[in-house]
């Protein structure tokens, strides 16, 4: 049974799981520092620092997906969890409202590869420490 709060391809998560998603962007932002750090101040090669793209793109789309209420994953996979009081997420049953979501989430997803790419590049451009 859908939820009365979830609109495709707009909202589909409740805050509980925005938070999650929030937290999931605090962990991949520590990992990004930390290996930000070690770079500057052990690793020569400046071009090695764009390993870092994984962790950036994790705390980028966690960040946009909190803050849009909007969680890819349920989006690929057709699913929706944005009533306050559920726990578990539905299944959507309207194909229309599943490929609004598809396209939001490959939307979603674009973006936060296209924000990690420019801060990846931007971290080469940061002289060593040593």
């Amino acid at each position: 049974m859908p939820s009365k709060n979830y609109r495709a391809g707009v909202c589909n998560i409740n805050k509980t799981e925005a938070k999650k998603r929030l937290m999931t962007a605090l962990v991949a932002l520590i990992i990004t520092l930390i290996g930000l750090v070690y770079f500057l101040f052990f690793i020569n090669n400046v071009y090695l620092r764009l390993i870092l793209i994984g962790p950036i793109f994790i705390a980028v789309l966690g960040v946009i997906q909190s803050r849009q209420k909007f969680c890819v994953f349920y989006g690929l996979t057709r699913q929706e969890n944005s009533d306050e009081n559920s726990q578990k997420p539905h299944q959507i049953s309207h194909i229309k409202n599943y490929v609004l979501d598809q396209k939001y989430s490959i939307k979603l997803i674009l973006l936060s590869l296209f924000i990690a790419i420019i801060i990846s590049w931007l971290i080469t451009l940061i002289p060593e420490l040593k």
